[in-house]
């Protein structure tokens, strides 16, 4: 009962969270929108994308016919899918409050990163997000009455309270069909994952519930969560699975995944996972023992796994790579032929490379097209120059190859989903359009010939699979090098034109293959435990390089050639293509073409009494929000009546607050609140704590913000104003109290290009600077003049995880502004504090209480009208990531860090040219925490001691957040 008790606690806080949490953005509001209207959705387009939009409603239809039958579930309103083209990158996601929405990143999959194993695409997508929404709208007994009246209440989405990997495996489960050889369920390259997995001893469930650093991150709920799910059907049947999503959905008290499990299977998650395990072991280890024994397969170069990426070679013995692992930044890798290796810059993550021994290093990598579009650009980094240079703008190359003199570039372009080959010049500027393919065709990783007459590439057909062709320059035909259902990628041609190297997975583990040209044969060079990608064989064929995958990841490896002992085999041509289901959808004519309009979705769908009680007042309303499908439109907003009953003062009033956020551009919000003023709570009032009168407090803020973003740096520009006025509403006879008024304008900019890796214990390899100037002459403020505002922050990695971090805040004041004030420990967060009407928006706007630890705040010598602040701490992880929590409550610990901190500050007034520093020195303990399977928290332990004599003193305490 206890346990029950601490989890509607906890449910309490989550269900608030959600209630502030803004819908997840991902459309260009510029754009011209439009709408087809079918039996089960609205499909949201914009211009250009009419053809695409009716794909996916024809697609989202079959789903639904699949997945609601699957699920035993239909919702009950039409679900709202926005098409999106604002980033070259295959993804997607699904929510379900205010209204079912998923969004849909129509770029496909281009390589091996586990979402290369399906026949179309846009279809497998649809079906993976429309699982998540049928899954998370699923409701039965009392919450599904329940949603009758209160709406589409946060709190009434049972299956929202779940580890990632339940939601995510589940949608990886049903979006994979083994007969059609689709999905991730199926795929080898998931079977390689799981395959290392099981060998290096698979993750507790405790582990996995948990946002995982460790890899393979973010793939981890996909993973774990399909492989589970395929072992309850295939060990309790179908049936078990309808049964423990169906016992989940009307479950009213959150986070009882291991009581759900226990009701249904009669074992709880813990006992399930240890079967799991046996499965799993009962599954793999032969393969693991086969593969072993008949093991050839390079040495390591590099050990620290997670990504390496698109390596490439030049004659003279160089070999390139990019390193991108949790640690460190992102980097281009040159490589010496005895293997001695240098970082040159600094990349992109996400990058593809080719090199050319006279142009230098080209780069495609993903970088901010605008405000809103993030696309692939190239770049390049001539010979002997240490930065890199753009090329293209806007340019959505998703891969390039040089030519063999350095003349052309042979790139792929995608536009509108469709992928084209390009030959550009070699400053990116267009030749020539070579081809352009139709809406099931990919075209992945090319690579020129010597001879500067052929490509070779991996090219998806539907039907098909992937496939290595070649394209003939001079007729622009293609040809297959391979035909079958084998998933063949990252062909290369090497240094005699002779054969092309390439990774397979044709005998159901990713190796790397050679292609003879003189005999039209195919010769394995590797037989690798885990997988084998991206080959590249140096210019005299003594080396194969290629990326080899363990249970760390992804690291550099070396094979010494020849390997004449492997066999040499006839491709097995495959002519007649695979028999496509084909949807059968209902004529477009019959679809309903609209204009998009917001009105139709931005009515509030839920609602939820608010019931605030004390000794003298109380206050009792509701609170509900709304957003629109695109969600560019987004708000939240309180009614509430007031009630004030004292032995003195009566009064009734209406409170409330209003917050509004239109895209990224513009911020409002309004509140009104009425309380009680005491006679020991202010000067004026002397004598026994009574009642002496009600006060209003109205506030307005508005903002209008301006960014650049960009993957490395970004800016922003912000002008906002801030009324907050605080007037008598009820007062006893002869009370004089006065009403206040603090009117704020300001105008600020920022920069920040700090980075946050995977592993890191803090912000680094960066700086975040902001310049603020505010005016208190708006209107008739209480204060007067302006303040000029500086805050500028470093962050300085030493080694892998240390940081060195420091801050300088400098605050200039004119005439009579608002005061600052030093003292205290920073940041001390209530998670409430993310229920004011404008939270985030305003925080920084009139800021004037900044940390100085080992003082007081309040202390009269730490005010002034101008401020000085200085910071340096040392951050040092304690040991590596935990990565371990409970079931229930829904806790997890990450990792913990410590930092030791010197800061010293000074405040005065006007005519004094600086004021007295004060110093203070600590130590704290930092305990990054997870709350709910997903929310990251950071709770912070601190010793500080304050060193001046006087003022100062020792203090040891506990709060949220760290210090900046």
């Amino acid at each position: 009962m206890q346990a029950r008790l601490v989890l509607l606690i906890f449910a309490a806080l989550f269900l608030s969270l959600g209630f502030f949490s803004p819908p997840l953005y991902a459309v260009d509001p510029r754009l011209n929108w439009h709408t087809v209207e079918t039996d089960h959705f609205y499909i949201h387009y914009a211009d250009n994308y009419k053809q695409i939009a009716q794909q996916a409603a024809a697609y989202a239809e079959q789903a639904h016919k699949k997945i609601s039958r699957q699920l035993d579930w239909s919702p009950q309103n039409k679900t709202h899918m926005v098409i999106s083209d604002e980033s070259d990158e295959a993804n997607g996601f699904a929510e379900p409050l205010a209204f079912n929405r998923s969004v849909i990143f129509i770029a496909a999959p281009d390589e091996a990163n586990s979402l290369e194993d399906t026949n179309n695409w846009l279809e497998t997508l649809i079906t993976h997000e429309y699982t998540h929404t049928v899954h998370l709208d699923k409701s039965s007994g009392f919450v599904e009455l329940a949603r009758h009246f209160f709406g589409r209440n946060f709190y009434l989405f049972p299956n929202l309270f779940q580890p990632s990997w339940m939601t995510e495996g589940l949608a990886t489960f049903y979006e994979t069909n083994k007969d059609e050889g689709v999905g991730r369920g199926q795929s080898n390259f998931f079977r390689m994952m799981m395959r290392m997995e099981v060998e290096q001893g698979i993750k507790p469930v405790d582990q996995v519930n948990l946002p995982v650093r460790s890899w393979p991150l973010g793939t981890t709920s996909y993973l774990y969560g399909v492989y589970f799910y395929q072992f309850i059907n295939e060990v309790y049947g179908a049936e078990a699975i309808d049964a423990l999503l169906g016992n989940y959905s009307d479950n009213l008290l959150p986070f009882f995944i291991n009581d759900n499990a226990k009701e249904v299977l009669n074992k709880d998650l813990t006992q399930l996972w240890t079967a799991f395990d046996v499965w799993l072991q009962n599954n793999f280890m032969a393969e693991l023992k086969e593969l072993d024994a008949s093991a050839i397969a390079g040495k390591k170069i590099t050990q620290d796994g997670y990504f390496r990426t698109q390596m490439r070679s030049l004659k003279d013995g160089r070999y390139y790579y990019i390193r991108s692992n949790a640690y460190q930044h992102t980097a281009l890798i040159e490589a010496s032929p005895n293997n001695e290796i240098l970082s040159i810059t600094n990349i992109n993550p996400g990058a593809r490379i080719d090199v050319h021994p006279e142009q230098g290093v080209l780069i495609a990598q993903p970088e901010y097209c605008d405000e809103y579009n993030r696309y692939y650009d190239l770049f390049i980094l001539k010979p002997q120059h240490k930065n890199i240079q753009r090329l293209s703008r806007c340019g959505r190359y998703v891969s390039a190859a040089w030519s063999s003199d350095g003349h052309n570039i042979i790139a792929v372009h995608l536009n509108q989903a469709k992928h084209e080959l390009q030959r550009l010049d070699a400053q990116a500027k267009l030749i020539e359009t070579l081809w352009v393919a139709d809406s099931h065709q990919i075209l992945g990783q090319p690579d020129v010939s010597v001879d500067g007459n052929r490509i070779v590439a991996s090219v998806f057909r539907q039907g098909h699979g992937w496939n290595i062709e070649e394209f003939n320059l001079l007729n622009k035909t293609w040809r297959p090098i391979t035909r079958d259902m084998a998933i063949d990628m990252y062909a290369q041609y090497t240094a005699d034109d002779q054969s092309i190297i390439f990774s397979s997975d044709r005998d159901g583990v990713f190796n790397i293959y050679q292609w003879h040209k003189n005999n039209q044969q195919l010769q394995q060079l590797t037989r690798v435990k885990g997988g084998a990608f991206k080959p590249v064989l140096n210019h005299d064929s003594s080396q194969l390089f290629y990326e080899s995958y363990s249970a760390k990841g992804y690291d550099v490896s070396v094979l010494s050639m020849p390997v004449n002992h492997q066999r040499m085999f006839d491709i097995q041509h495959q002519d007649q293509a695979l028999v496509v289901p084909q949807t059968k959808a209902r004529a477009f004519k019959q679809q309903n073409i609209l204009d998009y309009s917001p009105w139709s979705s931005l009515r509030p769908r839920w609602w939820f009494p608010v019931v605030r009680l004390n000794s003298q007042q109380s206050e009792m309303g509701f609170q509900t929000s709304g957003n629109d499908a695109l969600g560019v439109h987004n708000y939240f907003m309180e009614l509430s009546l007031s009630n004030i009953d004292t032995d003195n003062i009566q009064s009734e009033s209406v409170s409330g607050f209003l917050r509004y956020r239109y895209a990224d551009r513009f911020i409002l919000g309004v509140q009104r609140r009425e309380d009680v003023l005491r006679n020991n709570t202010s000067s004026l009032f002397n004598g026994d704590p009574v009642a002496v009168a009600t006060r209003f407090e109205d506030e307005l803020f508005a903002a209008m913000l301006f960014t650049w973003p960009g993957v490395e740096a970004s800016w922003r520009v912000s002008a906002g104003i801030n009324l907050n006025r605080n007037s008598i509403a009820t007062a006893l006879a002869g009370i004089d109290a006065a009403d206040f008024a603090d009117y704020l304008s300001a105008v600020s900019f920022r920069y920040w290009d700090f980075k946050h890796y995977a592993r890191s214990i803090s912000a680094n390899d960066g700086m975040d600077i902001r310049f603020k100037i505010e005016s208190h002459d708006v209107g008739n403020s209480f204060f007067s003049g302006e303040v000029f505002f500086w805050d500028a922050r470093y962050f300085l990695r030493l080694g892998l995880q240390q940081v060195l971090a420091m801050r300088w805040v400098q605050a200039w004041g004119t005439d009579s502004p608002k005061p600052f004030r030093l003292g205290g420990e920073g940041q001390n967060l209530n998670p409430l504090s993310v229920f004011s009407p404008v939270a985030g928006a305003n925080a920084a706007l009139g800021q004037r209480q900044f940390p100085l630890r080992g003082y007081a705040s309040g202390l009269a010598d730490l005010q002034g009208r101008r401020m000085q602040l200085l910071t340096a701490e040392w951050r040092f992880p304690l040991g590596g990531l935990v990565e371990r929590g409970w079931m229930a409550p829904p806790l997890g610990l990450i990792q913990s860090s410590a930092r030791l901190f010197v800061d010293s500050g000074a405040a005065w007034d006007l005519g004094n040219e600086t004021g007295r520093y004060f110093t203070g020195v600590g130590a704290e303990l930092m305990v990054e925490m997870n709350w709910f399977y997903g929310a990251r928290v950071n709770w912070r332990l601190a010793y500080a001691k304050g060193l001046d004599e006087r003022l100062g003193d020792a203090f040891i305490y506990l709060n949220l957040g760290g210090s900046f």
